[in-house]
């Protein structure tokens, strides 16, 4: 069953400008009057958690477990930008958010309805980046989760946007992180700007994502060979899928595997880059 929900397609963000500012944050189900700003939410609510060691800023550690929340958006048709407003949230907001079942998942859901005319109010919401690069033959490929979290559901290229204040946020410099940590491309293999193609959600936490899609010089065999393998440091994909024509993505979009037949789980991003495919998409590159 397909967990996306379309927040912004392809047609509504083509020539827009995203922006990002400062939102509200999470609602407290305890004390659903609790402050939601951004500050009040980084002074009493996360800077104590990193304090008590509950969750990591990265300082002593690997990971920064703060992520940026998506709150809503605004777009302006007349100066073609698009507006996410983004509150602070962290990993184990999530990770609680994973661990619902649907009952409560509804539950919450018509609380942040009835409360705050938000069915996501009570959700963390991390924001995260999908990016489906195209090889030089016009082919794509999307893999297997090989993570604990989301293992099992099949990916584009995808990451949270690095924690930073909103408007110190450069979605590009996290796709192109996660192009090198995933597949192991890098910005030289890039032809052109990565195109936004839209904004999605996933319906059972409200997770929302900007999806893009671009060009590489990047043969085809690189992926068909294994010889990506090589070029990353920790395999977040057990196995790829090759989408050489909609009729690829059409089936992947019944969640049905092209090659095999078999039955698969798309994540909400890369459904939703998917569907923004065109056929110009998947064109050699000349």
């Amino acid at each position: 069953m397909s967990d996306h929900q379309s927040i912004l397609d392809r047609r509504e963000v083509a020539g827009k400008h995203l922006y990002l500012h400062k939102g509200l944050c999470q609602a407290n189900f305890q004390d659903p009057q609790q402050p939601r700003d951004y500050a009040w939410y980084n002074r009493f609510v996360i800077k104590p958690l990193i304090e008590s060691g509950h969750i990591s800023d990265g300082t002593r550690g690997p990971f920064d477990d703060r992520k940026l929340r998506y709150h809503l958006l605004s777009t302006d048709d007349l100066h073609n930008e698009v507006t996410l407003y983004l509150g602070i949230t962290h990993f184990r907001a999530y990770q609680a958010d994973l661990a619902r079942d649907e009952l409560q998942v509804q539950v919450l859901k018509q609380a942040g309805e009835n409360q705050f005319s938000n069915e996501y109010a009570f959700f963390s919401r991390p924001l995260a980046v999908t990016v489906l690069p195209i090889t030089r033959e016009g082919t794509a490929f999307i893999g297997e989760r090989g993570n604990k979290e989301r293992g099992g559901l099949w990916n584009a290229v995808a990451g949270y946007v690095r924690f930073r204040h909103p408007g110190e946020v450069d979605l590009k410099e996290d796709l192109l992180r996660e192009l090198q940590e995933e597949f192991g491309i890098d910005p030289g293999d890039l032809v052109g700007e990565p195109q936004l193609v839209g904004l999605s959600c996933s319906l059972s936490t409200g997770e929302a994502e900007p999806s893009y899609i671009v060009q590489t010089k990047v043969p085809e065999e690189y992926f068909t060979s294994g010889r990506w393998k090589e070029r990353v440091s920790e395999r977040e994909h057990k196995r790829l899928e090759r989408i050489a024509t909609l009729e690829d993505r059409d089936e992947l979009l019944m969640e049905s595997l092209p090659s095999t037949g078999e039955r698969v789980e798309l994540m909400h991003a890369t459904e939703h880059v998917l569907r923004s495919l065109k056929e110009a998409d998947l064109s050699r590159l000349e």
